[in-house]
């Protein structure tokens, strides 16, 4: 270190050898990175700098447009040195950086608070360690992940992004990425996080969250009470409000306790025909023996107490203790365990399974409404508790959930509901057996119920009751699809679904999965005394869904509709056979043909993805496969009616705004052409083009200047209206030319219909209108493939 200072200390009297600043040649190329970074709209929010002076100055010039009056960084915008980008230390004078107080001087619109040591820290006489290198870059990344903004920049040099790509971020999903970064060209990745900090993204309130749970549920469920908590202890007892009567009646008390982080399990569950009281922990963690006592001891009359325990080790051990310290208080409890979740099972072959080793589900929630139904008719504890084991015996469940991991979304089959261990993991949906590209949900039920069918008890009938619940996070979409799905499988195998209970009753804070539970029927008490039981009242507030009767799900209704060619002004034939027929034919698969390229579906969709939801050119090409299959039936009496047609099919078979915007267009354009018995003039279509603009933007309120479709159809139905005389050939052209200029100048736009007007400026300034350039698309398709029949 001493020859390191000495050799720094002679340095230092030659300038131009410690942290150079950039060569007139390097200002020349930043000027350039400048021109390019503002052709494409680059405007982050953020532009992270190495504190090495010439990755510093190459940002600030390439970034200049981001510097306001006095060089200070525009509102929104923050530029911040990190010791994470700096170049590889040691050995070369030149990139030891300058001392941070010369820094602040030479960059004030730089914020050096993160740069905490005063003389570079990694110059030496000796090289840093690659394994330096990477650990400041992942401490970097992990830093960027945690800013709040969506766009970031890093200015560094080719050495530290050779590093970045190849030893800290993984580019499984674009292998060339990496070696990009041989040279220290300006590139553009998307960084996607493995694991996000979920424990950041909650409305929590600190360690008082479980009490403010508790006081929530109150609000939530008005019908309960909270009992007054001990000093020092987290843990919560909500009650039924009547509690005190209930017990006084000769009532069993049935209880239930757990962690939080399950709910509406447990507190959404006391009630009438339900819990007595539940008892809540800290997240994920068992209350403890003491609570579950009192508990006890407030709810429990002469009938004694009946506790529901989910098969955990800290549940069922302060459980057991809590019991026998009531029982030596002159208490009569029972203890009935639910162990439903034979994804806990699947790593031991079926023949040494050891059911009781399974973990506690779903099959609770069954277990608590029987004997909650059982309790409140007034059943004795003994016949409380042979209902729930009745329950707990048979009922088995297994649940499947959805994680990122990096670059997909990992299928963990058979996951606990504190995401604990699960029985196989997939790397992606797509490797689910018998899952197609978008289509999974009947492969995933067909798997969770083919492994809990291999521990079913089923009886000869085969009836069971359904239990679909949702971990959290998934979308009411996919229950219902998932719902189809399991009915479809158990009838291709000979199940009949008597009864279905769905919804959300036992999660794992918002994960995004589902778990399901078969209860077969025709075993134990039998199907009528059960379902007697799950259909008995229970506290209307409370979470318990109820359980509803299946039917037929292939239900159907047949109404008589005016025929579609009772709409047309013409009799539709089977094919084309006029000179102007195939005309429109030509132009349609013209247009019909570009929009279902690969590249131009990806490109409106990615145009679509920052102020849409990125399916504008899904829609397109969904659009054109319907005007392409129809073809074959286009009426050629007049144009009008083989544009009424069109739309028709259209509006039958394509979706969003883009199949109104079409059907509108087409239906005012054929209106407009009604009358012409021949080939229109250029003149009357470019009316027609003007027709349906104005149908448009009546039916739809936006102007021209509102950065939509229209900005591209206007201006391209003027330059044709306009160039009527130059001849078709010509007039087309300049249509087009028109509707290209147009379709561009929507970039620079402020959105004031559509869903982009709800994003940001910044975010709307990144692409033109993907309607507007898919419009200039078909249409440069058309003039293309018209153009000899036109000259």
């Amino acid at each position: 270190q001493k020859v390191s200072m000495q050799l720094l200390t002679a340095v230092t009297a030659r300038p131009e050898l410690l942290d150079p600043a950039l060569t007139a040649l390097g200002r020349l190329e930043a000027a350039s990175s400048h021109k390019d970074i503002l052709v494409n709209q680059v405007s982050p929010q953020l532009v992270v700098v190495s504190p090495v002076s010439r990755a510093t100055e190459t940002a600030s010039i390439a970034f200049q447009h981001l510097l306001g009056a006095g060089g200070k960084p525009k509102d929104g915008v923050r530029f911040v040195a990190h010791e994470g980008l700096h170049e590889r230390g040691g050995v070369s004078t030149w990139d030891c950086r300058r001392p941070v107080a010369e820094l602040k001087r030479a960059f004030p619109h730089v914020d050096y608070s993160l740069v905490k040591d005063e003389q570079d820290p990694f110059w030496s006489c000796e090289r840093e360690s690659q394994a330096s290198i990477i650990r400041r870059l992942y401490d970097l990344l992990l830093w960027v992940r945690d800013c709040p903004e969506d766009e970031v920049a890093l200015a560094a040099y080719c050495s530290v992004n050779f590093t970045l790509l190849n030893a800290v971020v993984d580019c499984s999903l674009d292998p060339p990425l990496a070696n990009w970064f041989c040279t220290a060209e300006v590139r553009s990745m998307r960084l996607l996080w493995e694991e996000p900090h979920k424990e950041k993204a909650k409305f929590l309130d600190g360690p008082e969250h479980v009490r403010g749970l508790a006081a929530g549920s109150c609000y939530l469920y008005p019908h309960l009470l909270q009992l007054k908590a001990r000093e020092g202890t987290e843990d919560t007892v909500l009650l039924r409000e009547d509690f005190a009567a209930y017990k006084a009646s000769g009532h069993v008390a049935v209880i239930s306790s757990g962690g939080a982080g399950h709910e509406p399990l447990m507190s959404g569950f006391v009630g009438e025909g339900l819990l007595t009281a539940c008892v809540t922990g800290g997240l994920f963690a068992a209350p403890s023996s003491g609570t579950i006592l009192r508990a006890i001891q407030t709810a429990s009359g002469h009938a004694g107490c009946m506790l529901i325990v989910m098969n955990y080790p800290g549940v069922r051990l302060n459980n057991a203790l809590a019991a026998d310290r009531a029982r030596a208080l002159g208490i009569s409890v029972e203890i009935v365990v639910v162990a439903d979740d034979v994804g806990s099972l699947e790593d031991e072959p079926l023949e040494a399974v050891d059911k009781s080793d399974a973990r506690g589900c779903v099959g609770a929630v069954l277990t608590l409404k029987a004997a909650g139904a059982a309790a409140e008719r007034g059943d004795g504890l003994a016949e409380v508790a042979g209902v729930a084991r009745d329950v707990a015996v048979r009922v088995k469940t297994m649940s499947l959930a959805l994680r990122w991991k990096g670059a997909d979304w990992n299928l963990e089959l058979g996951v606990g509901i504190h995401g604990e261990f699960c029985a196989s993991e997939l790397p992606s949906l797509k490797h689910l057996p018998g899952a197609s590209e978008g289509g999974s949900a009947t492969a995933a039920a067909q798997m969770l119920l083919k492994r809990i069918l291999k521990h079913a008890d089923m009886p000869e009938d085969r009836r069971v009751l359904v239990v679909l619940n949702n971990m959290g996070g998934t979308s009411p979409l996919e229950m219902a699809v998932l719902c189809n799905a399991t009915h479809r499988f158990l009838a291709s195998e000979g199940i009949t679904v008597v009864a279905l209970a769905h919804g959300t009753l036992v999660t794992s804070l918002d994960m995004h999965g589902v778990s399901l539970s078969l209860l077969p029927l025709g075993r134990g008490m039998g199907e009528a005394a059960m379902l007697g039981l799950l259909r008995a009242p229970s506290e209307a507030a409370s979470a318990w869904p109820g359980i509803v009767t299946c039917s037929q799900a292939d239900r159907w209704v047949e109404v008589d509709l005016p025929a579609e060619s009772k709409l047309m002004h013409s009799k539709t034939v089977s094919a084309s056979s006029s000179s102007l027929g195939r005309l429109l034919r030509t132009a349609v698969i013209a247009a019909c043909d570009v929009l279902i390229e690969d590249a131009t579906v990806s490109a409106l969709n990615s145009m679509d993805r920052d102020c849409g939801d990125s399916d504008c050119g899904t829609t397109h090409r969904d659009a054109s496969l319907v005007l392409l299959q129809s073809l074959a039936s286009m009426p050629d009496a007049s144009i009008a009616d083989a544009l009424t047609f069109l739309s028709r099919q259209l509006e039958h078979g394509c979706r969003g705004a883009i199949g109104g915007i079409y059907v509108l267009g087409l239906e005012a354009v054929a209106g407009s052409l009604r009358e012409c018995s021949g080939e229109p003039s250029v003149a009357q279509w470019a009316e027609a083009a003007l027709a349906a603009a104005r149908c448009i933007a009546r039916e739809g309120g936006a102007n021209v200047g509102d950065r939509t479709l229209l900005d591209a159809l206007v201006p391209a139905a003027d330059a044709l209206q306009e160039n009527a005389s130059q001849g078709a050939a010509e007039a087309f052209k300049a249509a087009v030319a028109a509707a290209k200029q147009g379709a561009k100048d929507t970039q620079r736009m402020v959105a004031k219909k559509g869903r982009a007007r709800h994003s940001p400026r910044w975010k709307q300034s990144q692409n033109a209108d993907p309607g507007a350039v898919g419009f200039a698309k078909w249409l440069e398709a058309v003039e293309k493939a018209l153009r000899p029949q036109l000259s």
